[in-house]
This record gives structure tokens, sequence and C-alpha cells, in this order.
């Protein structure tokens, strides 16, 4: 062929177009593009009817996209294609856009009804009717009118699919004898050829022919049509097995999925079970969750009470200090007031055993002081266990985390293993919880008794307070005596 490739045309889609879902794709099948089988038969039939063509003047009845035309315009012949399709029309005329112009001056597009044809400018050598008569309720006016325009000699080529085909525009089914009916009424058949699932005759209008009747219908044509007939049937069987074993198939593929579906309903309820259970476990975790940030703010107020236990210490401490400066600014004046009272030696006696009282006070608030400081390092040592235990309950907790977000990942695994790591994180979070709970309650007592020695301190510094203020009495008042007699 001159032109292997086939170009899209373009058809103007506004166009009214009832017809173009039914019409055939007549020039898609002859490339290919409705698949390589169908492209074959196709191409088979189209060749075989433009070898049957005698003449140069063609007429082509529903030539549908144009390709009979096509090919015998290529080949030198003048051809009108007819057709009731404004689509099928546009179709043609654009694929015949793509041929070299002596190719397009061969061909003559027209959008109409054959029977409503008047007249041609001049007589067809030969009219083809391709697959048209079955579309028709009444196909013997078209065998009509193909003979009333044929002259002495030309030639009817038609074609028909053979056998049943319920296309949804078909009107009528054709074996053998209804198209030598249709044809024999008017012209004399020449040549029956089968063609796959089509049948193919050629009549020629012949004076010396008696209409009605059937001269070709030999044994040879009644051979050929039982091997259409076989050659249907092994098709039709062919298809039939083929269709079986799909069955077959599709019944097995049925069972198994069945059987698959049977045995994962177990499974399934095995994982809403399981799901029920994770959704049980996270509102546990959300519970533990709850209960840890509990005894973080527990912890947090313990460490804020003893932060504030530390700030009255550290004021505690530097009253003692104070204590101590203003002891060690009146030790001057006490020696002072033991040289200028050499008189008063009895009361000098009574000052040094109030000193000395003085004293083991002090020492005894001082040895309070080290045993409070001894008591609240080890409450210091006592919060850092209490924070260490948190911190492993902190990882503990994310340890949990991990291994729900391993069993949310491999539901299938065994359930008892995760209620059993559960139940020993849970022992775990309650010892946790009994050693910071005890460990809260150690705090209370040594909370207490922290006031109780601040209580104590703060008597001691009183009473100290108290001497100091009687020592300064009492020297103020030997001072007195001692310039007394100076004055004297």
């Amino acid at each position: 062929m001159n032109n292997p490739t086939l170009e899209k045309p373009t058809v103007n889609t506004e166009l009214p177009s009832p017809l173009a879902d039914i019409h055939d794709r007549v020039m898609e099948a002859y490339y290919g593009k409705l698949g390589d089988q169908f492209m074959r038969e196709t191409q088979s039939r189209i060749h075989w009817i433009c070898a049957q063509v005698k003449g140069r003047r063609i007429l082509d009845v529903g030539c549908s996209q144009g390709i009979v035309p096509l090919l015998l315009a290529r080949e030198g012949c003048q051809v009108t294609g007819v057709d009731t399709s404004p689509q099928a029309i546009e179709e043609a005329k654009g694929y015949l856009s793509a041929e070299p112009a002596h190719i397009q001056q061969n061909v003559t597009y027209i959008n109409s009804d054959f029977l409503a044809l008047d007249t041609l400018e001049v007589e067809p050598d030969t009219v083809v009717i391709s697959e048209v008569l079955e579309h028709l309720v009444r196909p013997e006016l078209f065998v009509e009118k193909a003979y009333d325009l044929l002259k002495q000699g030309g030639r009817l080529v038609i074609t028909v699919p053979f056998g049943v085909n319920d296309f949804i525009d078909h009107k009528h089914t054709f074996y053998l004898m209804e198209p030598f009916r249709l044809l024999a009424e008017h012209l004399q058949i020449i040549e029956v050829k089968m063609l796959g699932k089509w049948l193919g005759i050629v009549a020629v209008k012949s004076e010396a022919h008696k209409p009605g009747t059937i001269e070709s219908l030999t044994v040879e044509r009644v051979r050929e049509l039982e091997k259409a007939f076989e050659s249907i049937e092994r098709t039709l069987r062919g298809n039939l097995g083929a269709i079986g074993k799909r069955l077959e198939e599709a019944n097995k593929k049925y069972r198994t999925a069945t059987e698959q579906i049977a045995q994962l309903k177990p499974e399934a309820q095995k994982a809403e079970a399981l799901s029920k259970q994770l959704q049980t476990r996270d509102a546990d975790i959300a519970n533990l969750q709850k209960s840890n940030r509990e005894i973080l703010e527990a912890k947090a107020q313990r460490v804020q009470e003893l932060e504030e236990i530390r700030q009255r210490l550290d004021e505690a401490n530097k009253k003692y200090r104070a204590a101590t400066e203003q002891i060690a600014l009146l030790k001057p004046e006490a020696q002072k007031a033991e040289a200028l009272a050499l008189q008063v030696k009895q009361r000098q006696a009574e000052f040094i055993a109030l000193e000395q009282s003085t004293k083991e006070s002090l020492e005894a608030s001082v040895l309070n002081i080290q045993t409070l400081s001894g008591e609240l390092e080890a409450l210091r040592s006592q919060l850092g266990e209490a924070n260490e235990r948190c911190i492993t309950a902190d990882e503990q907790y994310s340890q949990l985390e991990q291994q729900f977000a391993a069993l949310e990942e491999a539901r299938l695994h065994s359930l008892a293993e995760a209620e059993h790591r559960l139940s020993e994180l849970q022992a775990q979070h309650n010892q946790t919880q009994d050693e910071l709970e005890a460990a809260n309650h150690e705090l209370g007592k040594q909370a207490q008794r922290n006031a109780e020695l601040s209580e104590d301190l703060r008597l001691a510094v009183d009473k100290q307070l108290t001497l100091e203020e009687q020592l300064l009495g009492n020297l103020r008042t030997s001072l007195q005596l001692c310039e007394n007699p100076r004055n004297t």
C-alpha cells in the first residue's frame, strides 16, 4: 500500500450524528486499531471486495469511514461513497484529506440515503454494498436500486455476516439462501466466497438472466457452506471450551476465596478482640501516665518543701553566726570586767558559772545543728534515691510504650506474654509507688523532726539572747560598781 500509516482525521464533533454510536469503524479495524485478529479478518474481506470490482466507475453504498473508496482511488478508480451518517462522512473526508491531491480527485463522498439518490452523472460499473443489507428491514429495495443504476454487464458486490451476529442494529440473519434469493430476483450470481464469519457474493446485470432463477447453487457451493458451518461450529466449541475453563478457574478461585475467608474469620475475631484489649491497655497506659504525672508533681512539691527547709536552716545558721560574733565581741568586755571586778569575786564566780552554762547551751545548739545537718544530708540522699526511682519508673514506662507499639505492629503474637509483661510492669510500678509513698512518709517525719529541731534552735537562740541580755546587765552593773568606788 502507498500509505501504510493511519492519519487521524479532523472531525467536526458538533455535527448531529444519530447513527455514530452504531456505525462500524472499518478504517480503524483495517489498520489494526481494534486488534490484530480483527485487522487480518477485515483486511482479507476488504481486499476480496476490491478484487471483485470491474471498471473504473464505482459506487460504494454504506461507505462508512471510506476504506474501500481510498483503496480503489489509489488504483485509479473514480469512486463515489454514500452513507447516511454525517459523522462517518466527515471522518471519511478527514482520512481522504491526508491523501495526495490526485487521489482526492478520484473520490466523492455524499451524505445521503441511497434510495433517495435520483440519478448519478454516469452509470457505475460496479456497486459495492458491504455489510449494509443486514441493517435494513427491506434489503430488497437496495438490491433493486443497485440493479436500476447498473448498466448491462455491471457488477454488484455484497458482503453480509454469515450466521447469527446479534449486533444492536441488525435486522436480519443471513446464511446462504436468503442472499441468493435477494440477488437472483434481478441479477445473475457468478461468485460466492466464504470470508470467515462473512459471506461474499458477486452478481452481474445480464439480459439473459431469468428473474428468480438460482443457477449457481451447486454441490461445490453446498460443500463450501458446510465448511463454513464447520468453521463456525469449531470456533463456537473452542469458545465454549475456553469459557468452560475460565468458569472452572473462576469456581476454583471462588472456592479458594471462600475457604480463605472462612479461615480468616477466626483471625479477624482474634484481631478484633486484640484491638479491644489494646484499647483497654491504652486506657491503662493513660491512667499510668496520669499517676506518673501526679508522682512528679508530688516530687516537685517535696523538692520545694526541702528548699524551704534549707532556707530556714540557712537563716538559723546566720543567726547562730551573728550570736557567735556578738559573743566574740563580748569576750574583751568580759576580760575587762574580770580585771576591774576583782573586788566582786563572788559575782565574777556567778558570771563564770553563767558563762559556762551559756557555752554548754551553745555547744548543745551546735550539736543539734550538726545533727540536723546530718539528717538533712540523709534526707537529700533519700530524695536522690527517690528521684532515681522516678527516673527508673520513667524508663520502665518508656519500655512499656515500646512494648505496646510492638504489640500493635504484631497483633497476632502471643497475648499472654504481653499480659504477663504488663503485669510485671504494673507490679514494678506499684512497688515504685509504694517506695515513693514510704519516701514521702519518711520526708514528712523528717520535716516534722526538722520543725522540732528548728523550734529547739529557736528556743536556744532565745535563751541565748536572754542570757546575753542578763550578762550585759550584769556587766553594766559591775562597771557601775567599779566606777562608784573610784568616785568615792
